[in-house]
């Protein structure tokens, strides 16, 4: 099947390595998670007898099939009977899980996604390189001096995407801060 077919697709899929059937999962994009556990595996990161699989074959054995298309809503069950149909040769550790989301559509989705970034802003954020009073500090220095990018992001050891970013489309609701070494620095 081409990639184009599986981009999006919702379905029941099977790992085969040498023409055997050895991993079943499910997916609401079969394109993405088949790339996804072709990657682990190139890297050598995969569930441990998956692995040893891959490693012992070769890439050319693995082959990526789907056993069924499906809505979300009935994944579980499929892969679940999948799972036991096929329990002879697949080397899954991990169980099937019921995993049913909230499905948010139009202004419902908007809103929650909304919420969900302004929880996560500034130093909300677990992956925030910076603290709220240095995104201040940068804010001010970018509105206020004839500083460049690159002498902001050498001061304060940042990337110049953090810098160029701040007050655009990232820290957006700090304020600017005169920093307290500006006037021993320039002065």
């Amino acid at each position: 099947m081409s990639k184009q077919k599986l981009i999006g697709k919702t379905g029941i899929y099977a790992i085969l390595i040498n023409d055997v059937i050895r991993y079943i999962g499910s997916s609401v994009n079969l394109e993405s998670r088949k790339s996804n556990h072709l990657a682990r595996l190139r890297k050598g990161t995969h569930h441990k007898e998956l692995q040893k699989l891959f490693d012992k074959y070769g890439e050319e054995s693995f082959k990526f099939y789907v056993l069924d298309y499906c809505n979300k809503s009935s994944c579980y069950e499929l892969e679940k009977l999948h799972m036991m149909i096929h329990a002879d040769t697949i080397v899954n550790e991990n169980k099937v899980r019921d995993t049913k989301k909230k499905v948010r559509r139009g202004l419902e989705s908007k809103n929650h996604k909304d919420k969900f970034s302004k929880l996560m802003s500034g130093e909300n954020n677990p992956n925030a390189k910076i603290s709220e009073k240095i995104a201040s500090e940068i804010l001010w220095m970018k509105q206020n001096t004839d500083m460049k990018q690159i002498e902001i992001v050498e001061k304060y050891g940042v990337t110049i995407g953090i810098v160029s970013r701040i007050g655009r489309d990232r820290w957006v609701g700090v304020e600017p801060i005169k920093p307290d070494w500006f006037e021993k620095d320039v002065g």
